[in-house]
């Protein structure tokens, strides 16, 4: 765990490796995996609720957005010179970057701005790396995102639904919390 630490660190400073480099064990991978399924969990309350099934759901989401974002960049950034790279390291490092995240939620009105700008950084992070470490255009990159973004909405859409249909989640509670986050946007001050 510390070196997956020392790379996040090195990542955020802009200082990337070979794909070879971001190994890590199951036990690391896993821990990854959970704690930023809580994260979306706690995010996603006020809409979904709460409960085991929330953490499933969010599980199912975050390792799906893991194995389709890494599989995707493996197919678009080979080169035909070279054997195809596994990005699965790389990519989680930088989806666990999202983990000081945790504090917007305790002090909403000071990190929900800083919050915002660090997703972009992350982003920005993850794009540099990719582009970096696989020595393709930045074109490429992008096309690889936007092919990731289709496959990542079909696969939501497809895990929501199967939740909604075994009754694991209740449309009309997400309904009526829907309803009732607009009333609260509705009541700030403008």
């Amino acid at each position: 765990m510390y070196r997956f630490f020392l790379d996040a660190l090195a990542a955020i400073r802009l200082r990337f490796f070979n794909t070879a480099h971001y190994r890590y064990p199951l036990t690391v991978i896993m821990a990854i995996l959970v704690t930023l399924s809580v994260l979306n969990t706690v995010a996603a309350t006020p809409l979904l609720g709460t409960g085991t099934h929330v953490l499933f759901l969010w599980l199912i989401v975050t390792t799906l957005k893991w194995l389709l974002l890494s599989l995707v960049m493996r197919q678009f950034l080979s080169r035909p010179d070279k054997a195809q790279q596994n990005w699965s390291g790389y990519i989680l490092m930088t989806e666990a970057l999202m983990l000081p995240m945790i504090l917007s939620f305790y002090w909403p009105q000071v990190f929900s701005v800083i919050g915002f700008f660090w997703q972009i950084w992350i982003w920005v992070v993850q794009f540099i790396g990719l582009k970096r470490i696989s020595q393709v255009s930045g074109f490429k990159i992008a096309g690889a995102y936007l092919v990731y973004i289709v496959l990542a909405l079909l696969c939501y859409m497809t895990v929501f639904v199967w939740f909604l249909q075994s009754g694991w989640l209740d449309m009309t509670i997400i309904q009526q919390n829907m309803e009732q986050l607009q009333n609260s946007i509705n009541a700030l001050p403008q």
